[in-house]
């Protein structure tokens, strides 16, 4: 078994495009740690923002109450301007708006609406404190009337940069997991079909057990999977630490080492499936028809991830994350946004382990009777039948 692990790995590992593809990868997570890196520790917060308010008559108070109605971080400035002056300044971007005559706000296209609130406020409250000294109020009694009712903003479940950072995670879980598993998983039964064709399986089986080169071929062909597969969950190990966000929860951390693990599992279960499939055909014309059985499951589990990302609380997510055809695309995700707990993480584990290996037992028995047949397609009823015997 070993023997043929070495094989797989030292035949498939030195080519071209295995070698291409892994250099590929870490500059691409290279480069991804370094933006997370230099983008995630920069302050997001926005800068000071200028307005210039261009003004053709005096307005009494005008700057004052630009000032005390401004936003945080926005500089109000007012500039008087002659009426013939007011076309080319707004063209030329120097004022953001004119205040014509104290009643015409003159804009060069469509109006900013932020700055618009800002003007219209301002003249709103000077025109406001104008008519409440005609009506003899004082400036006591009009502050209490115009006083804001205090307000407090309560959030059931305010975002944090933790809940971004469970979302990647989760995504990139999804992401990695389904064509690991698809891609590699499709080359183990393409060999063994050109194995067949060429008769190569004769050679092999005189040398080995029909169950030791299933074995092998799984574990070789893993092994290279599995040098792709943590090259990027070190990269959003990597990219959390020096991201610099505050409040990263454990969970996303903990998805990433249990994203390998059922990387591990799960590619040993659809590896297995794989191998047997291609064991059922001859011909590399008839196994993209035979495969569509074992890509149902595979592409299944990576659509109820994605749901699980949504919706990570619901059934379905829950569901998805204990069945062992599904969980290994599913647990990862509810564990990175800390739904699923120990207990739910075990029994999935236990799960699929069972089913991993159960698959294996039966595959072995299948595999010593549909390697050596050649011709047409063996069905998937005819193999469990002839396992049997």
């Amino acid at each position: 078994m070993l023997e043929v692990a070495k094989r797989e790995i030292a035949t498939r590992g030195r080519s071209k495009a295995y070698r291409v593809s892994t250099g590929i990868l870490v500059v691409i997570t290279i480069a991804f740690v370094i933006g997370a890196a230099i983008f995630g520790s920069r302050d997001d917060s926005p800068g000071t923002v200028e307005v210039t308010i261009g003004i053709t008559s005096s307005v009494e108070r005008l700057d004052d109450t630009l000032e005390a109605l401004a936003p945080p971080r926005v500089e109000t400035e007012t500039l008087l301007v002659a009426d013939d002056e007011v076309e080319q300044l707004l063209l030329d971007g120097d004022v953001d708006v004119v205040i014509r005559d104290g009643t015409t706000l003159v804009w060069n296209d469509e109006p900013d609406q932020f700055v618009q609130s800002i003007v219209v406020e301002a003249l709103t409250d000077i025109a406001v404190v104008d008519r409440a000294g005609d009506l003899g109020l004082d400036d006591a009694t009009l502050d209490e009337l115009l006083a804001p009712i205090p307000l407090e903003s309560e959030f059931i479940d305010p975002p944090t940069d933790g809940d971004n950072a469970k979302t990647v995670v989760a995504t990139i879980g999804i992401f990695i997991m389904f064509f690991s598993i698809q891609m590699y998983g499709s080359q183990i039964a393409l060999v063994v079909v050109e194995e067949k064709a060429h008769r190569i399986v004769e050679i092999l089986l005189a040398l080995v057990r029909p169950r030791d080169l299933l074995a092998g071929k799984v574990i070789g062909v893993g092994v290279l999977a599995a040098v792709q597969v943590v090259i990027p969950i070190i990269g959003l190990f990597l990219a959390l630490a020096l991201s610099g966000s505050v409040g990263i929860p454990a969970s996303a951390y903990a998805s990433l080492p249990l994203l390998f693990v059922t990387f591990l599992l799960g590619f040993t279960m659809y590896g297995t499936l794989f191998a047997v499939v291609g064991s059922l055909v001859s011909r590399q014309e008839d196994a993209q028809q035979a495969l569509f059985p074992v890509f149902v499951p595979i592409i299944t589990g990576y659509v109820l991830a994605l749901q699980a990302v949504a919706a990570p609380d619901s059934v379905v997510a829950k569901v998805a994350s204990i069945v062992p055809f599904t969980s290994p695309f599913a647990l990862p995700v509810t564990t990175a946004e800390g739904t699923a707990s120990i207990g739910v993480v075990a029994i999935a584990l236990v799960l699929l382990a069972a089913t991993t290996v159960f698959l294996l037992g039966l595959a072995g028995r299948i595999y010593e009777f549909t390697l050596l047949r050649s011709g047409s397609r063996i069905t998937l009823g005819e193999a469990l039948r002839l396992s049997r015997r």
